[in-house]
């Protein structure tokens, strides 16, 4: 058993996948921790998604929500924040991670403080695809971290947020996070999990200028930041 988890699940135009998806991620938290919240952020979702937060009256449930849509990097960014357990487990609301799959990384919490989901095998678009391998094999480069799935699930100690200073609102917020913590001294685990195809319309790859962009000028600005601390310090 967890001591205390929060359930962060930034949710946008979800309204297809959005109910199953909490409703089970609610059973299993409820059986891995005895204190827990669950908090969505709706970011900017035109769709029902709102309408279906809304007729929900679970007393561990905050429902937050960003006006005007503003993509997955700031979403997760201010879940990240958001929490108030001791340890915080995230998941996407488009059901291509089972909910099951923060099992797995609990059972294996007392390993790191950092547990990360390495999909094994990812039932994305070949595009997608194509776009994750260079990201991450880029992010190994730059910046040595040893993980190869960056932008995944994760369950870690909210205590590592205390000790790092997140920056980027892009998708690198992930990566960044996965640096700071390592290079704060904490130890980081990936644990295989399972990826199901998609099974509502969707995006088949990021979008260039609204996600690719902006995590590439995110990067390179982390990584010039770094290189000035180290010079200095040397």
């Amino acid at each position: 058993m967890i001591s205390s988890i929060s359930l962060l699940i930034p949710a946008y135009n979800a309204k297809q996948t959005l109910l199953p998806v909490l409703t089970k991620a609610r059973s299993i938290i409820a059986s891995i921790a005895n204190d827990r919240e669950i908090i969505v952020l709706d970011d900017g979702s035109t769709d029902e998604t709102s309408r279906i937060l809304a007729n929900l009256s679970w007393k561990e449930l905050t429902i937050l929500r960003h006006e005007i849509n503003q993509g997955y990097g700031k979403t997760i960014k201010d879940l990240y924040y958001a929490a108030t357990k001791k340890w915080l487990v995230t998941l996407p609301s488009d059901d291509q991670i089972d909910p099951e799959e923060i099992r797995k990384l609990a059972s294996c919490h007392e390993q790191g403080a950092m547990i990360l989901g390495k999909r094994s095998i990812r039932h994305d678009h070949l595009k997608r695809r194509i776009q994750s391998m260079m990201y991450n094999t880029l992010l190994r480069l730059l910046f040595d971290i040893p993980t190869t799935d960056a932008n995944t699930i994760r369950l870690m100690k909210r205590e590592i947020l205390q000790h790092i200073t997140l920056r980027a609102t892009s998708a690198f917020v992930d990566a960044e996070l996965i640096i700071a913590a390592r290079n704060a001294g904490y130890t980081i685990v990936e644990v295989p999990i399972n990826h199901k195809p998609r099974t509502t319309p969707g995006a088949t790859g990021g979008k260039f200028f609204a996600t690719i962009l902006p995590t590439i000028q995110d990067m390179i600005a982390y990584a010039i930041t770094r290189s000035s601390r180290q010079f200095t310090q040397s």
